[in-house]
This record gives structure tokens, C-alpha cells and sequence, in this order.
């Protein structure tokens, strides 16, 4: 299922329009399940009350109460809403503020400086005036620089350069020890580091990337399953079929039908 701009499943509470940012609070009732979807514009969510547990393309995470994250465009999720009532904001930026580099690859948080300046701007969202717009803009740049300087700080350069290896080679087999040779460090600080800061092993990681690019291969094109597999980097078509069942729960075949 794909979502309009402006579209999202739940109930609307209140919603606000700003220049290049549509914010709104939505409501989803205990215990429910919403199917997987995804979004034509990028969005960030503050949890407010209430928990879920969402899988976004082959990852898992546990959402819950001042929890703020960030999903790219065009990326498939679906969540599980737990036994309380969820309350959400959301904003939801168009291609203006994604064409500035705010972010690219999904990501959370859970309380520090980017939480801050999320709750500043639901505080916005709440008493809007005449500068509201002017505020929006400006919190938003806030969090983009915060973000950025806050991983240029924390990763080491090599770790920046074997991410980017690997976002450029995720198609080729690939060794960790050759990797973690490439960057000059031992391949079990490699791992150990590469763990912390991406929240994954490279493996899992390099499998995540083949899985997102055969998911946007499956959606965008008519390619056959052979073909989308040997282009995503898997070793063949029943390779592909396993990581999607194993990851997403469906094979390739029944998550093309579902999202188109």
C-alpha cells in the first residue's frame, strides 16, 4: 500500500500546514495492526503516548513514549500497536527540505538534543502565530546540523569511509577482514565499532541493503524475481526468496503485489 503526501493511516487530531512541512497529530487504537505501507514523502514521528513495535524494510524497532524517528520516502513498514492507545506526531517534509541533505537513511532516538528540538516544534504545532512558519524552518535546520555534527563526533573516519564502501558494494561479495584491512583496524574492533554505531553487524548490514534495493526493484519495475536477485547481489533467485521470508515474513513475489 502506498500513501499519498499528506496521507497516513489513524485518525487525525489536529493537523498544520507550513511552507515544505505538513505537521500532523494522529491517533491509532490498542491493539491494532497497520498493514505495510509507504509513504511518497519522507516524515519524521515523535511518539507522544502509547507504544508500537514497526519493522521498516528488514529492521525491527521498539517505539515507545518521547521516541523520535525518521523514515525515508518510499520506505516499507507496517507497526503493531500495543495494549495502550498511540498518539503520534508526525511531520512530514516534501522534496524541498530532502533535496537540502536533511536526512537520508531512517533512523531513531530516544531522548537528547534531537528529541529537544522535536518537542520544541510540537510545541509550535500546538500555539501556531504568525511566526510559526519561521519557527518550523528554523528548528528543523537546527535538528538537520545537530544530526550531522552529532555523527561526525562520534564515528571515526573509517568507520564514515566502511560505511560508504559498503553502501557502494553492497551488490559484491564482500569479506569483513578484507574490509576492516582496507580501513587499517583489526577486524574484530571493526565489527565491535561497526556494531555500535550502526546498530547491526556488517553483515546484516550489507543484507539490508540488498533487501531495500530489491524491495524499490519489485515496486518500480517488472523485472523478473532471476534478474532483481542477481542485480541486488543475491546468489540466486531462491536466495532472495529466503532473505524475504526470513526478514519481512513474505516472499518477493507477495510483497510486490501488496505494494503496488
Amino acid at each position: 500500500m502506498k500513501l499519498e503526501s499528506g496521507e497516513f493511516l489513524g485518525d487525525t487530531l489536529k493537523s498544520l500546514q507550513t511552507p515544505g512541512v505538513h505537521m500532523q497529530l494522529r491517533q491509532y487504537s490498542a491493539g491494532s495492526e497497520l498493514p505495510a505501507h509507504s509513504h511518497d514523502s519522507a516524515y519524521l514521528c515523535l511518539v507522544r503516548t502509547g507504544g508500537y513495535d514497526e519493522r521498516y524494510g528488514s529492521r525491527n524497532r521498539a517505539c515507545r513514549p518521547g521516541m523520535l524517528t525518521f523514515n525515508p520516502a518510499g520506505e516499507p513498514h507496517h507497526q503493531h500497536i500495543g495494549t495502550e492507545q498511540v498518539v503520534l506526531f508526525n511531520l512530514e517534509l516534501d522534496a524541498h527540505w530532502t533535496a537540502r541533505a536533511m536526512f537520508a537513511e531512517p533512523w531513531s532516538v530516544s531522548g537528547g538534543p534531537l528529541v529537544r528540538v522535536a518537542e520544541n516544534l510540537y510545541r509550535e504545532f500546538q500555539s501556531p502565530d504568525d511566526l510559526t512558519p519561521m519557527a518550523v524552518e528554523g528548528l528543523l535546520l537546527e535538528m538537520a546540523v545537530s544530526k550531522k555534527r552529532g555523527e561526525a563526533s562520534a564515528r571515526p573516519r573509517w568507520m564514515r569511509l566502511a560505511v560508504k564502501r559498503l553502501d557502494e558494494s553492497f551488490r559484491r561479495p564482500l569479506s569483513v577482514r578484507h574490509l576492516a584491512e582496507e580501513m587499517r583496524v583489526h577486524p574484530a574492533h571493526f565489527s565491535r565499532v561497526f556494531r555500535h554505531h550502526q546498530r547491526c553487524s556488517p553483515v546484516e548490514y550489507v543484507r539490508r541493503l540488498r533487501l531495500d534495493a530489491a524491495c524499490k526493484m519489485l515496486v518500480a519495475t517488472l523485472e523478473s524475481g532471476a534478474v532483481i536477485a542477481a542485480r541486488c547481489g543475491f546468489s540466486d533467485q531462491s536466495h532472495m526468496t529466503h532473505t524475504f521470508t526470513k526478514c519481512l515474513g513474505m516472499t518477493p513475489t507477495d510483497y510486490r503485489r501488496l505494494m503496488r
